[in-house]
């Protein structure tokens, strides 16, 4: 097989870039959401907190773990496309 080499590079870096993002935003929103989660319920107790954080750690991190790459890879893709259709727009103008 003969792989061809991409003509615009920095499509990929676009794609990595905008991926990367949406992993460390969304990492973010979880963890947030998490501690907010895990106050809320706690009513005020830090032993309740802690508790609680971990007891949610146990189902957010598998989330974050499997969830948000298939997230960031979908928003990479999405990118790399769109800069893919600007590039082929402008070459043909």
């Amino acid at each position: 097989m003969n792989a061809t080499p991409n003509p615009n590079p920095k499509t990929d870096d676009i794609g990595a870039t905008i991926g990367a993002v949406a992993q460390f935003i969304g990492a973010a929103v979880a963890c947030i959401g998490l501690v907010l989660w895990a106050w809320s319920l706690a009513a005020g107790s830090i032993l309740g907190f802690v508790l609680l954080f971990l007891l949610g750690a146990l189902f957010v991190a598998p989330l974050v773990a499997w969830g948000l790459p298939a997230v960031a890879l979908a928003a990479g893709l999405i990118a790399q496309g769109v800069v893919a259709l600007i590039h082929w727009r402008r070459s043909r103008a």
